[in-house]
């Protein structure tokens, strides 16, 4: 084996390793560790207002929805066929990769946009605070997020195909002809004017308008903090309350922003490839498959932590958090 064979048979194995760890096992982790603390979290939101406005609470129940389809639909994508490659190519891929891709990019579009509809409500809640909501406001805003993420999305339900394949193999009683199934791109995934504009369409409204928005709010938000850290004397109970949240509001932004930084950078270089009119497999090296699963992995743990930086952050939200758990153990030992 030559010097080139050995360095491919290098980065083959590297990307090997990478994905398996980062998709094959983090992946799994955390992504059942934050669809258990979400549901808690859910579970909680419920029964108790914890003091939080009607609208946040809904907002913030919605995003743990979401957060949690998000985490379940990249475990059986990206996970599976790492740790269960015969399942997943006979029994998954088949059928259910052209649906359920396209669902874990609604999903994860609800996510990003009621993350976005938590910060404009936070700005309100300490820019404008006596601002009126509607009592139905979050009703409206997460249907408008849901049918928003359904109408941008729902070309990717045309992209790729079920594809059925024959061959024939010889055996004792004579020729036998088998069947297989495989997803394969459509004509509009293939073709150069779709993907331009599909490309341009995800940076802008999945990447650079969120993120830009929540830059901004986050800023509006951090002054508005600091000015009222001043004088935390004249404030009250419910002022006090909403500062509290609003800073656990900064966390979760820069988390998402943490998090979603290597997404958009492969976007941005695809965009790059399609404005080139270049195949982008051809900047598609070892080196983007490992961003690709860093990318993979840093949004299921952003999907992961809201619970967690809630926890930490909101003295209220943690003690009944660990109320509930220990009356939880109490039941299970009684059995």
């Amino acid at each position: 084996m030559n010097t080139s064979e050995e360095s491919v048979d290098f980065y083959n194995r590297l990307v090997y390793e990478c994905k398996f760890w980062l998709e094959g096992v983090i992946i799994p982790i955390v992504g059942g560790i934050g669809v258990i603390g979400n549901s808690v979290m859910f579970y909680i939101l419920l029964i108790h207002d914890l003091g939080l406005k009607p609208l946040f609470r809904e907002l913030i129940m919605s995003l743990l929805v979401s957060d949690s389809l998000c985490v379940i639909l990249s475990i059986v994508l990206f996970s599976l066929p790492r740790l269960f490659p015969t399942v997943y190519s006979l029994i998954i891929a088949p059928r259910l990769v052209p649906i359920l891709l396209p669902l874990d990019e609604i999903a994860l579009t609800v996510s990003i946009y009621v993350t976005v509809g938590v910060a404009i409500e936070r700005w309100f809640s300490v820019c404008k605070p006596h601002t009126q909501m509607m009592e139905n406001a979050g009703l409206i805003i997460i249907s408008s997020i849901i049918t928003g993420a359904f109408i941008l999305n729902i070309s990717r339900f045309f992209e790729y195909e079920v594809v059925s394949h024959k061959y024939t193999r010889e055996e004792l009683d004579g020729n036998k002809t088998f069947h297989y199934y495989l997803p394969q791109p459509t004509h509009l995934r293939t073709d150069p004017t779709y993907s331009k504009v599909s490309t341009i369409v995800s940076l802008f409204v999945l990447h650079l308008l969120p993120l830009c928005s929540l830059v901004i709010l986050y800023k509006t938000i951090y002054k508005a903090i600091r000015a009222r850290t001043l004088r935390l004397s004249t404030m009250n109970s419910r002022q006090m309350r909403d500062l509290t949240v609003a800073a656990t509001l900064a966390i979760i932004v820069l988390v998402f922003l943490l998090c979603h930084s290597f997404k958009c950078f492969i976007n941005m270089v695809e965009l790059y490839a399609v404005i080139q009119d270049k195949d982008p497999d051809e900047y598609w090296g070892s080196g983007m498959s490992i961003v690709a699963a860093v990318s993979h992995s840093l949004i299921i743990l952003n999907s992961s932590t809201n619970f967690i930086i809630y926890c930490y952050k909101d003295k209220k939200f943690r003690d009944i958090v660990s109320n509930g758990c220990k009356e939880i153990l109490a039941e299970w030992r009684c059995w």
